[in-house]
């Protein structure tokens, strides 16, 4: 059967837990993260050692 995007998704999300910033920080030190937050997002406040890089920039 061939999933949707949106199936694809929602069945992925089944597999990924999130976790805070913080929690991350603790686990693993510092990880390089990608922040895919929008520029709107982004204004209320930054994950630290983040690189940001907007979802739309990397679709395509």
């Amino acid at each position: 059967m061939i999933l949707t995007s949106n199936q694809l998704v929602s069945e992925a999300k089944n597999h990924i837990k999130e976790i805070s910033p913080q929690s991350l920080f603790k686990r693993l030190g510092v990880p390089v993260l990608i922040d895919v937050r929008e520029s709107a997002e982004l204004e209320k406040g930054m994950i630290p050692h983040a690189h940001p890089i907007a979802r739309g920039v990397l679709n395509n």
